[in-house]
């Protein structure tokens, strides 16, 4: 896909993408989307003048969903179902959960309910709204580090601070997006560099034997 992207193949990005995101493209505002994607590089039936909007569209998609990739790497969380972000399995994922958790079929609000534990926390730190020519709110990535999350299965404190370096994280990699600097292999390769710096530092900052130091200073101090 990222060869299409720099290509702008937009046809074939757009038959690509359709056939990412299994579930999405038969729920709520995909269905149009997925329709449209279906008619503009099978049927033909979409004029040359929207393909700019596609192609913004899609790449946006395909970059959040590797930005979230590379969040769950960066905090070492598990991968949901061993699958990457585009390619994630979200309904087989929730099914296995409560399998693996022993929630039974009819358990609707446990599960609720830790979801929501997990997704109040990151709500303000992982949600990047597209812009008006990227078409509608993709809440893929941002499900996926919750997922994520629920599996690494982390106490409150620590979910806390996570998300406090996700949000920091988040900050600058929106910016990076918004001025479009991975357009640029050296700024894109500089920016990779210091993302990769707050992640070593984030985890730095959670490791228990950090923590240990810390009470252990402050213990002694008293």
């Amino acid at each position: 896909m990222s060869a299409l992207i720099a290509q702008h193949r937009i046809k074939e990005m757009a038959m690509m993408f359709h056939a990412t995101c299994p579930g999405d493209w038969t729920h709520g505002r995909e269905v149009a989307w997925g329709g449209t994607l279906f008619g503009f590089y099978q049927l033909g039936i979409f004029p040359e003048s929207e393909a700019a909007e596609i192609y913004s569209t899609i790449r946006f998609r395909w970059e959040m969903a590797l930005l979230a990739d590379f969040v769950v790497a960066m905090f070492e969380f598990p991968m949901p179902r061993n699958e990457m972000c585009i390619m994630w399995d979200w309904h087989s994922w929730m099914v296995e959960l409560r399998v693996k958790t022993s929630m039974s079929d009819h358990s609707d609000s446990e599960f609720d309910q830790r979801w929501h534990a997990v997704a109040s926390q990151l709500n303000h730190c992982f949600q990047t709204p597209p812009l008006p020519d990227q078409g509608p709110l993709f809440m893929r990535p941002f499900k996926y580090l919750v997922a994520a999350l629920l599996e690494a299965n982390k106490p409150e404190h620590e979910t806390s601070g996570i998300s406090s370096a996700i949000q920091e994280f988040m900050q600058n990699a929106e910016a990076f997006h918004q001025q479009r600097v991975f357009a640029s292999p050296e700024v894109g390769r500089r920016g990779r560099e210091w993302l990769r710096s707050v992640g070593r530092r984030a985890r730095k900052s959670l490791s228990p034997r950090k923590r240990k130091r810390s009470s252990t200073t402050e213990s002694a101090s008293c």
